[in-house]
């Protein structure tokens, strides 16, 4: 029975997409219901962009920066607005951006190459922001989060300096490293989730006399229900790090209560 998309309603086609990203590929898996554009990405930018945006925020803060979410008037040679701002001498411009390597445009690249949809979107941000923020003397850093879950170069750079902002002893860098980096990726991880749920496709039961509730589900994912996350500590514990047992908190230079 063909699958219809809540928002566009086209049916899937009978024979198998040309590509992954193929208009018609209303599929049970979340290609579809990821990209789809007829909200304008409103779920999207909700679920995954927004709150990126404040994860990173948390860290910079946490690290000791000065930060300005989404300032108005700091671009002199323009009215754009940066996610967030890095106060200092030299204000740092951060912009966040999600890519999805299983576009038509990009899939054949992100096979061979992981992380080229991030190095991309890195390209367009920086095409985009690069010559105005240069041009009064600070810097740009296009932080790009690619589905299902790689951060780009630029999020990994500033992870760094964060981690040698926040301490000078090398243990204490690496666990802040790794407790952000952790909560960075279930961010990302939850706010997928939550765009497929909200375009979640549905049996086409049109020709259908009675309304039956089931027909609106989709056959049972084959994904497990569960995901399982590297230790962050190899050997140390099989046990997941729950969060409120990590011992951070958001005071500048709070030592982890876990010794590393």
């Amino acid at each position: 029975m063909p699958l219809r998309c809540p928002l566009c309603k086209p049916c899937d086609s009978s024979s198998a997409p040309p590509k992954v990203g193929d208009v018609n590929d209303i599929d049970e898996f979340g290609y579809h219901s990821y990209r789809c554009k007829k909200d304008g990405h409103a779920p999207r930018t909700k679920h995954q962009h927004d709150k990126l945006v404040l994860i990173w925020e948390r860290a910079l803060r946490h690290a000791g920066f000065q930060i300005l979410h989404e300032p108005r008037g700091y671009l002199v040679l323009s009215g754009k607005r940066p996610d967030i701002i890095v106060a200092d001498r030299q204000h740092l411009f951060l912009d966040v951006r999600t890519c999805d390597p299983c576009l038509q445009s990009q899939v054949d690249n992100s096979i061979t190459s992981p992380g080229s949809a991030a190095d991309r979107g890195t390209n367009d941000k920086e095409r985009a922001w690069l010559e105005l923020v240069e041009a009064q003397g600070d810097s740009f850093t296009a932080l790009c989060h690619e589905f299902p879950g790689l951060i780009g170069d630029g999020g990994l750079g500033l992870l760094d300096k964060a981690a040698a902002r926040y301490s000078s002893s090398n243990k204490q860098r690496a666990a802040f490293k790794a407790y952000w980096l952790m909560r960075l990726h279930i961010t990302h991880t939850r706010g997928v989730a939550e765009t497929l749920r909200h375009r979640f496709p549905f049996h086409d039961d049109s020709h259908l006399s009675h309304f039956d509730s089931g027909s609106f589900l989709v056959h049972r994912s084959p994904f497990s229900e569960t995901l399982d996350l590297p230790c962050a500590r190899p050997g140390t514990t099989a046990t997941p790090l729950r969060l409120h047992e990590t011992g951070f908190s958001d005071i500048r230079n709070a030592p982890p209560s876990f010794h590393v």
